[in-house]
């Protein structure tokens, strides 16, 4: 009977890996949706967002706004005050010291002006994304206009875009293209949930891994997609980040000798745990662990198969 039962498991699951694989494509990998996107389309829709919210808001809701906030707040709950006229100072002498700058006095005044809506640290934001695409050989318009975006963010979200596109294009260390190397640094420093920097982290980790097994039967052109859409999910894994699991799961996969899967299967079904939060690894884990013990005696293949899909389980279809 266990024989029977566990033959139609295996047949089940067969034909489900089959065809996944057969299917597969870069546009669905690891049980995540990839797209390549063009930077300045992340860059746009990020600040399109800024545009709505201030449409949304007429100067009378925003004088309402802060009647309302100034009834209803202690003192130590205000806004911070900023310090805009050294914010506007850096940011003016920067750009006339500048070599490879030559705008006019009219536009460096605006611009300078414009920072100093970002409040302290603002300065130290443009100059570093600003320094940072110029010497990328980015058009200098468009490097004034990208940091500009990013004085108006946090330092996390600066940080993150700057180790990411040094890893990723600057050090030639991950053979990215410029545009690749935009666009995703874009989006995960600005458009990802959680802390910056633990994405950052988390996006590398995942790179190296490809770099360390690059030349065996992993497709190195999934990577940089593979590793942006996993580390979308770090927040799920509060400030540890998704690395050490991402790094736990990949090796338990590997010293199952019996299922004889390729690596990149190994990432497919890490994938789909992962982005499932730090319980779905327990639960894959656990069901794993049963799948192989005395109580269903399944082979290695057809019981990493049916703990991956317990796994997925893991968030409630209701919660989704």
């Amino acid at each position: 009977m266990d024989m029977v039962i566990q033959k139609l498991i295996y047949i089940f699951f067969t034909v489900s890996l089959l065809s996944s694989v057969i299917n597969y494509s870069p546009v669905c990998f690891a049980g995540l949706s990839i797209k390549e996107e063009d930077p300045y389309v992340v860059f746009e829709r990020d600040r399109k967002k800024d545009q709505k919210k201030t449409q949304e808001l007429t100067r009378n809701d925003v004088s309402e706004a802060r009647q309302q906030k100034k009834k209803e707040a202690k003192l130590e709950e205000l806004p911070p005050s900023c310090d805009t006229a050294k914010e506007f100072r850096q940011t003016h002498g920067e750009l006339i010291s500048h070599q490879l700058l030559d705008f006019p006095d009219r536009d460096v005044v605006k611009i300078a002006y414009e920072v100093t809506k970002g409040c302290d640290g603002a300065a130290e934001r443009f100059k570093t994304i600003l320094n940072l695409l110029i010497a990328s050989g980015v058009d200098k318009k468009k490097s004034v206009e990208f940091g500009l975006h990013f004085s108006k963010r946090s330092d996390e979200q600066t940080t993150a875009f700057v180790l990411i596109f040094k890893g990723t294009f600057l050090e030639k260390y991950y053979d990215l293209d410029f545009k690749t190397a935009l666009a995703t640094s874009f989006k995960l420093a600005l458009e990802a949930r959680g802390n910056p920097e633990v994405l950052a982290r988390d996006f590398r980790s995942i790179l190296d891994f490809c770099v360390e097994h690059k030349g065996t039967d992993l497709p190195f052109k999934i990577c940089a997609p593979y590793a942006l859409e996993l580390s979308m999910h770090s927040y799920l894994y509060d400030t540890k980040g998704l690395a050490d699991s991402f790094k736990s799961l990949m090796e338990f996969f590997s010293l199952q000798k019996e299922a004889d899967y390729t690596i990149a299967i190994h990432l497919k079904f890490a994938g789909r745990i992962l982005r499932h939060g730090p319980k779905a690894v327990k639960n894959f884990e656990e069901q794993y662990a049963y799948g192989v013990s005395d109580a269903m005696k399944l082979n290695q293949k057809i019981a990493l198969e049916l703990a991956v899909k317990v796994a997925e389980n893991t968030i409630g279809r209701d919660l989704k």
